[in-house]
């Protein structure tokens, strides 16, 4: 069995469906909690130069780097037997992820908003970027809002198709994880994603059902939300 270091930082996003495989193969890896981000001298600025394309998550596999979060998501997708049962499985799953991707991708204009880069320095942006966001960051959000409901009501129209409990029938995979952390990555900022789409309502519940699911979330030795908390 290789050994298996994930550098992050303490948030529930990009790297949690990588913790989740980890806890349901019941494989054993080192977690490195990045806990402080934003300034010149905090942790993550430190080890940046270190870190394939300066970002995390970066996954270490007997020392290799793996970054990207959905190449490490389908890599131990496919160690850990969680990719599906054969290449039409895989593309179902394919195409749940880079749909659901966006509801993560389009909080941008809110994390990013120059009045909270005002806080964090070593975030900072290029100005001309930060000059196309919306004027408040409530304006952002309740653009942001609508944009998740679209994707939301796309993904219950696919998930209506499926027989099944899950994504891809009724064994859970990365499609599922990764559709479990991007929605509750989205409660950030908006309180109840899953109103009005009672469908996925419930197949969010059963993925925090699954026993070593909700072992791991109920693990409080690790807080990942002590530094990002809502707005």
């Amino acid at each position: 069995m290789p050994s298996y270091k994930l550098i992050y930082f303490t948030v529930r996003c990009r790297a949690e469906p990588i913790h989740m495989m980890f806890h349901i193969a019941g494989v054993e890896y080192e977690n490195v909690a990045i806990r402080s981000a934003g300034s010149k001298n905090d942790d993550f600025m430190k080890i940046r130069p270190s870190l394939p394309f300066g970002q995390a998550p970066v996954l270490e596999v007997d020392g290799v780097k793996l970054t990207q979060s959905r190449a490490i998501i389908r890599y131990l997708g496919r160690e850990f037997g969680f990719y599906g049962k054969s290449s039409l499985e895989a593309a179902q799953i394919d195409c749940v992820m880079d749909v659901t991707d966006d509801i993560i991708l389009k909080a941008r204009p809110i994390y990013r908003h120059p009045d909270l880069l005002l806080d964090f320095p070593g975030l900072q942006g290029p100005a001309d970027v930060l000059g196309n966001f919306f004027k408040s960051r409530t304006e952002a959000i309740e653009e942001y809002s609508k944009t998740v409901r679209k994707l939301l009501t796309d993904l219950e129209k696919l998930f209506q198709m499926v027989e099944g409990d899950f994504f891809v029938g009724d064994e859970i995979s990365i499609a599922d994880m990764f559709f479990f952390a991007a929605c509750n990555f989205s409660r950030f900022f908006i309180k109840d994603p899953f109103e009005g789409f009672p469908t996925l309502a419930a197949l969010n519940d059963r993925i925090i059902a699954h026993p070593k699911i909700k072992k791991y979330l109920d693990d409080t030795s690790y807080k990942p939300y002590e530094q990002f908390k809502p707005f």
